[in-house]
């Protein structure tokens, strides 16, 4: 929400917000600068409708992950939503068991610059 400065939000039902009296649950709450980065992070994030962008470019990443599950049998799974996608890399697609040596291997070749 600050695009990397220090801010945070609570949210919560006014039930629970109510058992805890003050006016913040963050360290940083209410200091100005980070919420002068707050407000023009999400200044940006309106005036340049970075919720649509990220709807069109989360459509297209996960029709190329759709594309990758149909193509690797050790794709178990896509989701997510937006900008924000997974992949359950499995050794079995019926039994859905993980294959974390798999992970290590794609975050190996990746560091080693051969994807």
């Amino acid at each position: 929400m600050g695009n990397g400065a220090p801010v945070a939000v609570t949210i919560a039902t006014p039930e629970v917000a109510d058992k805890y009296p003050g006016i913040t649950f963050a360290t940083f709450g209410g200091n100005p600068v980070s919420m002068a980065a707050a407000l023009a992070t999400l200044t940006v994030i309106e005036k340049d409708d970075l919720k649509t962008n990220a709807r069109v470019v989360g459509d297209y990443l996960r029709g190329k992950l759709d594309a990758l599950k149909d193509k690797h049998a050790l794709i178990g799974d896509v989701r997510g939503m937006g900008l924000m996608q997974a992949l359950e890399l499995v050794k079995d697609r019926k039994t859905k068991e993980p294959a974390p040596q798999a992970v290590l291997d794609v975050f190996e070749r990746r560091a080693a610059g051969a994807c």
